[in-house]
């Protein structure tokens, strides 16, 4: 059996949820891992080492041009409309290219999308799987036509249609760490948003679909909370609540900055794998709520300063799951490089430049929020908030284009008998 990325991470059903799917014959795996590793493959590191490479290049391009946009937000002259046509064209363009070479990736078989289908098979959990295929078949398929479509609308209508496309992609990766609870967990979410109504209303089967729910013991405040507790891997006998939660966040953030750096490591994998599920669940809300009243808001020409917040908020929990997820330890790998110095200066100084983009990404995307929420008619402000925004959105592409780009360059690196 091949190890599993620690990322996509299993767990177990509580006992009761696994006795009655003994008792229907449907096997469920009860270790913590299944069989699945991201990648491991020739194939599979030169796609990642060029697409990324190729990806962040677009990637760049478009934050130039969205740069470049932000500078006449605020003058309605001829030219300067045909700048900001030019410069949407230009950023149109390359953020099509970037995401599909992106998710090119995230698409293959041995890679996110395999991962799913493994969890799928041994778990059950077809939420993941099917917020996986739509956002592929979204990015690859129906955004390259629609964002086209979009360029010969309206500016208002165009950024409606651009933010109602990136909803797929978003709540897969804003889903993607719920299964930390339990694997089953959005399977029952989405049953019983589907089902509680009519079940009220009398309907039977949705009666005995919510009935399930509830014996399962999955979809239970008291569960999740024991899971919590399990995952913030907190070893004090008493309930970590309230006063206690509180005092384990502040001294794990602190232990972070620890010159031990695997106390460091170790406070930076218990908060990422006690945050994520909670501001992953956040960041989904979030995200629904505001990306499409934001979207149907623009489409009609109103501006509301509290739903673009709310749709920036969403990115900026993402962000804070991506600083404990890939930010932070690779700033303790980087650390650890330096202090053991038997790495090539070519390789930290790449690691160097990750790290810096992947901060930049999390700081423009918490900021995001805060400039959102001011209402002013101030130009600078606004072409400030503009900057921003473009800064938030394209950082994170640029980040995880050469986070990818890093990850196949180290497989061929470590793996010289194929002549690479």
């Amino acid at each position: 059996m091949t190890r599993i990325s620690p990322i996509s991470t299993m767990y177990p059903a509580p006992k009761r949820a696994i006795k009655k799917l003994k008792r229907k014959d449907t096997e469920i795996i009860t270790p913590p891992q299944a069989a699945f590793t991201h990648g491991n493959n020739h194939d599979w590191a030169v796609v990642n080492n060029k697409n990324g490479k190729n990806a962040f290049t677009c990637s760049s391009i478009s934050l130039a041009a969205g740069f470049g946009k932000s500078f006449f937000i605020n003058r309605d002259n001829n030219n300067a409309y045909f700048v900001k046509e030019f410069f949407n064209l230009i950023q149109n363009c390359s953020n099509i290219a970037a995401n599909n070479l992106q998710y090119e990736i995230y698409s293959r078989p041995d890679d996110d999308l395999g991962q799913h289908k493994v969890e799928e098979e041994l778990y059950e959990n077809k939420t993941s799987i099917f917020l996986a295929k739509v956002a592929c078949t979204t990015e690859r398929k129906i955004n390259p036509i629609l964002k086209t479509v979009a360029l010969f609308f309206s500016e208002n209508i165009r950024e409606g249609i651009n933010t109602l496309s990136a909803i797929p992609g978003s709540l897969w990766w804003r889903g993607k760490y719920i299964p930390f609870i339990n694997q089953r967990l959005g399977n029952h979410l989405v049953s019983y948003a589907v089902h509680k109504i009519p079940a009220i209303f009398g309907n039977e089967n949705s009666t005995e679909v919510i009935n399930e729910i509830n014996e399962d013991e999955i979809l239970n405040w008291d569960y999740i909370k024991e899971r919590l507790q399990e995952l913030s891997r907190y070893n004090d006998k008493q309930k970590l609540e309230h006063e206690t939660c509180i005092k384990y966040l502040f001294d794990e953030v602190r232990n972070i900055f620890s010159s031990d750096l695997i106390k460091a490591n170790n406070s930076i994998d218990n908060l990422s794998s006690f945050l994520s599920p909670t501001l992953g669940a956040i960041g989904l809300t979030t995200q629904i709520a505001g990306s499409i009243l934001k979207a149907g808001l623009k489409s009609n020409n109103i501006e509301s300063r509290f739903i673009n917040t709310l749709a920036s908020f969403s990115q900026a929990t993402q962000n804070l799951i991506y600083y404990f997820r890939f930010t932070m330890p690779k700033f303790i790998e980087v650390k650890q490089q330096i202090k053991e110095g038997n790495i090539s200066s070519e390789t930290i100084t790449r690691n160097k430049l990750l790290c810096r983009l992947g901060l930049l990404s999390n700081i423009s995307n918490f900021a995001a929020p805060i400039f959102e929420v001011v209402d002013t008619d101030n130009k600078w402000f606004q072409i400030g908030r503009s900057l921003i925004k473009e800064l938030a959105d394209n950082t994170s592409s640029m980040f995880f284009a050469k986070r990818r780009e890093d990850m196949g360059k180290r497989w061929l690196a470590a793996n010289l008998s194929y002549g690479i």
